[in-house]
């Protein structure tokens, strides 16, 4: 008739480290790699904005497409780097939450016009 409680956090997948996705500013991310004096791969060929993912157990920081009156994709950027982007490409930003940016409500690719709200979820 006894039944042993359970801690269900003992049994859940542990996340893997390995798997990360970040995007921003090229110089920022370049200094802090070299700040923690980590090695990484760099195909950002000069681009002022870049993702980086891992490969292998090693971050590769490849070059994200910016181009005018289309949406970039934010997703991955700390606030600071996704506002300053939008912003400066005529759009309103409005926020949800805290981190970095998990979920943006105009989809990457979309033709913009000025003035359009877009709201980033932040993680």
């Amino acid at each position: 008739m006894y039944v042993e409680n359970k801690n269900a956090s003992l049994y859940a997948a542990a996340k893997d480290s390995a798997k990360f996705f970040y995007s921003g500013y090229t110089t920022d991310i370049k200094n802090v790699f070299q700040t923690m004096n980590m090695s990484y791969k760099d195909s950002s060929s000069n681009s002022n904005w870049t993702s980086v993912y891992a490969a292998n157990y090693q971050p590769v920081m490849k070059q994200a497409t910016v181009r005018k009156q289309v949406m970039p994709n934010v997703r991955g950027m700390g606030l600071k780097d996704a506002v300053y982007l939008l912003e400066n490409m005529g759009l309103k930003v409005a926020i949800k939450g805290k981190g970095k940016v998990a979920m943006q409500s105009v989809a990457p690719g979309t033709a913009l016009a000025k003035g359009i709200t877009v709201i980033l979820e932040l993680s």
